[in-house]
């Protein structure tokens, strides 16, 4: 194996473990925020509190269908799932992103007119969100 390969496959391996271990950490948070049992979650998910546990101890790397089972009964994403640190320091029980909050840092940086455009722009999103879970709840992964 060249170098360049092994150094790609050892890069690899590394992301692989940042989310088996954030998606242990944040499922085990989340799960304590919403004072769930694991056999409550695992009813939730259709997976077992065995594979639950593995989960929440890193010991099981989690194939796609269990990531979308999670995601499909905790209403969230994959991404917030697998996200190192998410979900371990919150304002008000919601979880507190990096990302959101340099967006904030830099949305306090233009000018006004920027930031208003800006501002009415999310705001029509949320809306837009909003009205299409409401109405059609499309967001959802249907399981075979």
């Amino acid at each position: 194996m060249k170098a360049d390969d092994e150094k790609k496959l050892a890069e690899r391996k590394r992301h692989a473990k940042v989310a088996r271990d954030a998606l242990g950490e944040n499922l085990r948070a989340i799960r304590k925020k919403k004072k769930w049992a694991q056999a409550k979650l695992a009813e939730i998910t259709g997976l077992s509190v065995n594979e639950i546990g593995g989960l929440e101890r890193k010991k099981i790397v989690p194939s796609l269908g269990v990531l979308m089972a999670l995601s499909n009964g905790l209403g969230i994403s994959i991404s917030r799932l697998i996200t190192p640190g998410i979900w371990s320091s919150a304002w008000d029980g919601e979880p507190v992103v990096a990302e959101e909050k340099i967006m904030l840092e830099e949305l306090a940086e233009l000018d006004e007119g920027e930031r208003r455009y800006l501002v009415r722009m999310m705001r029509l999103a949320i809306v837009h969100r909003r009205e299409s879970l409401d109405s059609h709840e499309t967001w959802k992964i249907q399981l075979p």
